[in-house]
């Protein structure tokens, strides 16, 4: 409990990189600091067959740095994609009953992808399935005369959504507040490619920001 972790790329308070592992009755709590990509309260970064069950995180992730256009900070999970592998086909992203809380904040870097759950979905294959969060993710500056501090593709539960072939989110809620610039939604902020399939879920998230928002999805 109350962990600080502060560095560059890859970092979470329960791995940095983690590849082909489940994680089940976790809890994690406590301030990431990154300088660079894929931060998030549990794991940073999540390939191959990757799974959490029961975990909750209690998190505050900020930027120490510009991060460059790929900020990718999550409350569970920053990054889930396939990077390299003998059958990349069989990779899957699992996460089920997970709940997040915290804040997710950034007012002096424009950056892009963050989330209360997963920042960046893309796995072949992905099930989020009874998640929650309260997580608030802040960027204070919102209008198009600002080049500083933008927040874009910002969801609840997921930030990016790009999977090869389908992507299901189940059962799933958000109450945070979202204070960002663009294609930001209470579930998912943007669907990039493959299947998006969204059931039974539902936000009361206060959105701020300045175009593409939506209560569910902010762009398909």
């Amino acid at each position: 409990k109350n962990a600080e972790i502060v560095g560059g790329s890859n970092l979470g308070i329960f791995g940095g990189q983690s590849r082909d592992a489940s994680y089940k009755n976790c809890s994690a709590s406590g301030t990431v600091v990154t300088g660079g990509t894929d931060a998030a309260g549990m794991v940073g970064k999540a390939a191959g067959q990757f799974s959490m069950e029961n975990c909750t995180a209690d998190v505050h992730v900020s930027a120490s740095k510009n991060p460059g256009s790929n900020m990718r900070y999550g409350g569970l999970v920053g990054y889930a994609a396939t990077i390299g592998g003998a059958d990349l086909t069989r990779d899957k992203l699992t996460l089920k009953n997970c709940h997040t809380s915290g804040t997710i904040f950034n007012n002096a870097y424009s950056c892009n992808c963050s989330a209360g759950v997963i920042a960046y979905v893309g796995m072949p294959e992905a099930l989020i399935s009874k998640c929650s969060t309260s997580l608030n993710i802040v960027c204070e500056s919102t209008g198009m005369d600002n080049l500083h501090g933008k927040l874009s593709n910002t969801g609840g539960i997921v930030g990016t959504c790009s999977p090869a072939t389908s992507c299901t989110i189940e059962n799933c809620c958000s109450s945070g507040s979202i204070n960002v610039w663009q294609c930001s939604a209470g579930i998912v902020g943007r669907h990039e490619k493959g299947t998006l399939n969204i059931t039974n879920c539902y936000s009361t998230s206060d959105i701020l920001g300045y175009s593409g928002l939506g209560g569910i999805v902010g762009q398909s």
